[in-house]
């Protein structure tokens, strides 16, 4: 019989494949000039992306019961972002994992300093909205090899 955490890192894994995925058509696609290629390979996308939210919606009721329910109600939805740093310097490219009113979680390939202060664009692949505002770093982990998740937390306006 699973554990509780063994169902979650189960879960976890699949979620980072359909995110692999989502993120490589996401490169892939504007690159096909064959129309009939390219609308498959979106088809596929919107799959990935719907297979992943189930997941992330799977491990949230595993790890997170009723009872320990959040602030903020977040919605798994991916996407690109960039985060340019307030007080100067170059920009960092990452990718979202999830969005609440309070927040955004990103992926990236470098670490993050809590309390630093970025403006970030934002833009999600389901619904192709744009998401601009300041932001302070929560906190940051590193999920893998050069890779890191970090909590965004909105500034006010």
């Amino acid at each position: 019989m699973f554990t509780k955490a063994e169902y979650a890192h189960y879960f976890q894994m699949i979620s980072e494949k359909e995110q692999a995925m989502v993120f490589a058509l996401e490169r892939l696609i504007p690159s096909v000039s064959d129309a009939a290629l390219s609308s498959m390979l979106e088809s596929i996308l919107q799959e990935e992306l719907a297979h992943n939210k189930l997941v992330c919606e799977l491990v949230d009721r595993v790890m997170n019961p009723p009872s320990e329910a959040r602030m903020q109600s977040r919605t798994h939805i991916l996407g690109e972002a960039r985060l340019q740093p307030t007080a100067g310097g170059d920009n960092i490219s990452a990718h979202t994992l999830d969005y609440s009113l309070g927040g955004v979680c990103v992926e990236l390939a470098v670490p993050l300093q809590i309390g630093d202060c970025f403006d970030v664009t934002a833009k999600f692949y389901e619904s192709r909205n744009k998401v601009d505002r300041r932001v302070r770093v929560s906190w940051c982990k590193q999920a893998g090899p050069n890779r890191y998740r970090a909590g965004l937390a909105f500034e006010e306006a």
